[in-house]
């Protein structure tokens, strides 16, 4: 029922059966963590439409989304904690943690609303630029645009004037892009847009931490 329910060693793809809903295909990371998103490598293109990031799309062992719908069924059943896992082209790791998480169903758009912060990244979902924070945003796509930023920096997002966290970005290779506004970045870590070499957003039912 829950990645929380396997030994905390465990890793890997599993059936998942969320309350009321078919089953699905979800990765399990060490810890009890379920994996929502995943950049590696730019081998998925995540500018995509609406109804691509309502039911999700990639490749569950590498660079995937796991769909607003899933995502909205899978939270609806327990309170969960967001983390967020980060490293950057001179293989630095830093992380960003928050301590509820919640997205809403397709009638709200997709409605965000996450809690207090924990990291060492920095807070750029609920930070100190009040234009950025992304709690309470819709999501956008480029075909369903509740933000005028999206169509700039082409990804499915919560958009509040645009972001100060564009996980579903752009992948480039290298720090050298710096014309691009479009890149998956983290800009209380590194900001001025520079791109991030891999990005993993997991999450865990907060009835099991560690």
């Amino acid at each position: 029922m829950d990645c929380s329910d396997l030994p905390m060693e465990s890793s890997g793809q599993y059936e998942m059966i969320p309350c009321n809903s078919n089953v699905i295909q979800v990765y399990c990371a060490e810890g009890g963590w379920l994996v929502i998103q995943r950049r590696l490598d730019g081998s998925t293109d995540f500018n995509r439409n609406w109804t691509d990031y309502k039911q999700g799309f990639g490749d569950i062992t590498a660079d995937f989304y796991i769909g607003n719908d899933n995502l909205h069924t899978i939270l609806s059943r327990k309170n969960y904690t967001l983390r967020i896992d980060l490293e950057d082209w001179t293989n630095e790791n830093r992380y960003a943690e928050y301590n509820t998480f919640h997205v809403g169903n397709e009638t709200t758009n997709y409605v965000l609303s996450i809690g207090e912060y924990n990291g060492t990244a920095g807070d750029s979902m609920k930070g100190e630029r009040y234009s950025k924070e992304l709690d309470g945003m819709q999501f956008s796509t480029y075909d369903r645009d509740s933000s005028i930023c999206t169509k700039r920096l082409r990804s499915g997002w919560w958009h509040n004037v645009c972001t100060d966290a564009n996980l579903n970005g752009q992948y480039y290779p290298g720090v050298n892009h710096t014309n691009a506004i479009d890149t998956i970045f983290w800009w209380t870590w590194h900001p001025d847009f520079i791109p991030l070499k891999s990005v993993t957003m997991k999450i865990k039912s907060r009835l099991r931490q560690t």
